[in-house]
Formats: structure tokens, C-alpha cells, sequence
């Protein structure tokens, strides 16, 4: 990894962020959570499945103990999609 990372710097061309280190981001928290759920869908499922598929964000319910339950709904175009996503007793999903 160190080979590599020292590889990828030496090629990375010097410039100024585009953004401050501190800047925040102005998506809610909930957009966010969207976001890397269908950012994992693109990781997992490469070809046309994220292309068509849709991530919202039903429920987001925060504990006392600080835990935090988001529920999803996520909308596939067809049975063939789902039984992909889902996958053989339910091990992708999981």
C-alpha cells in the first residue's frame, strides 16, 4: 500500500482545494445517508442496477443510548432486479 500511495503522489498534480479542509457539508443528514447507501448499491452492483434503482430514506428514529435506526426504500425497476439485490436467502441484503 505505502508503494502505491507513494506512486498516486507522486502523479497527483499540486493545486489549491477547491474547498476549506473545515468546510461542511450542506446535504442534511438524511441526504447523506441516501448517499452512501446508493453509493454502495453502485459498488456492489456495477452494471444497470444502480442506474435504475432509487434510495429514500422512510424512517430515522435516534435512541437515548445514541444508537440510530434508518429504515430504506429502495425502488428496483423489475422481479429479476430484486431477486439480484436481495439475493439467495436474503445474504446480499444482509
Amino acid at each position: 500500500m505505502d508503494n502505491l500511495k507513494n506512486y498516486l503522489l507522486s502523479c497527483a498534480e499540486r493545486r489549491e482545494w477547491k474547498f476549506h479542509p473545515n468546510a461542511k457539508s450542506s446535504k442534511s443528514d438524511i441526504e447523506k445517508a441516501e448517499e452512501i447507501v446508493t453509493q454502495y448499491i453502485f459498488d456492489r452492483f456495477y452494471k444497470e442496477i444502480p442506474y435504475e434503482s432509487l434510495c429514500m430514506v422512510t424512517s430515522w428514529v435516534p435512541f437515548s443510548n445514541g444508537e440510530l435506526q434508518i429504515t430504506f426504500n429502495i425502488e428496483l425497476k423489475n422481479n429479476v432486479q430484486v431477486k439480484m439485490f436481495i439475493g439467495k436467502d436474503g445474504i446480499v441484503i444482509n
